[in-house]
């Protein structure tokens, strides 16, 4: 295993500081997440410090991520299930201006990367879009990978720029944007919303952690 070069030490270092207070990370363009919705994830650190997630072990100094498995199988309301999604999260949060590696850790949170995911409540696919939301966005089909990525980046997208803070955009995800302003713009007392936001913070400083064969604290 070589070193890491001194620009690509230095990214690191910058990202894992930035990932340990999220409250005041700047969201930045990182690479390309390689993710099939019935594969293990890999995650490791490219030249300039970026994470680079994939669905194939390219290189030993690639750590595992995800491993659980995802098995339902495809039917005929999700046509593009068999597709791998690693392009649709990639040119979600290069159009959105997202961090790839924070809208891989929401996806991870809402639907575990099932593309067939049904809540209770009705919200649908990857990112768990509402039928209202999924209409206000001009999304046809929830369950089409592509469409329900590119809608769900485009949510929070407007989330983040609405609260300019990424802790209560995720509070917003999950619970509403009136909800948080009822609530003074903080994190609503609600378990559910708590827990998500939790969630979402420790599985994107995993991917960091991961990335240097450790875990964050």
């Amino acid at each position: 295993m070589q070193p890491k070069s001194s620009t690509q030490q230095t990214g690191l270092n910058h990202d894992m500081h930035a990932a340990r207070r999220f409250d005041r990370f700047v969201f930045a363009v990182l690479a390309l997440l390689g993710m099939n919705a019935h594969a293990h994830v890999y995650v490791d650190v490219d030249a300039t410090g970026a994470l680079r997630f994939s669905d194939v072990r390219e290189t030993a100094t690639q750590a595992l991520y995800i491993e659980e498995p995802q098995p339902a199988p495809p039917d005929a309301t999700t046509p593009a299930a068999t597709t791998t999604v690693p392009a649709y999260v990639a040119m979600a949060a290069r159009r959105h201006g997202l961090d790839a590696g924070l809208l891989n850790a929401i996806i991870r949170v809402e639907s575990g990367f099932r593309h067939d995911a049904l809540s209770p409540r009705g919200a649908m696919g990857l990112m768990q879009l509402m039928p209202a939301t999924a209409r206000e966005l001009g999304v046809a089909n929830a369950y089409d990978p592509r469409a329900n990525i590119d809608a769900g980046a485009l949510h929070f997208r407007r989330l983040l720029d609405r609260f300019r803070d990424p802790q209560l955009a995720l509070a917003a995800y999950n619970a509403g944007a009136a909800t948080v302003e009822r609530y003074g713009n903080a994190v609503p007392p609600y378990p559910e919303t708590i827990e998500f936001v939790r969630r979402v913070q420790r599985y994107w400083r995993g991917a960091y952690a991961a990335a240097q064969g450790g875990f964050a604290p």
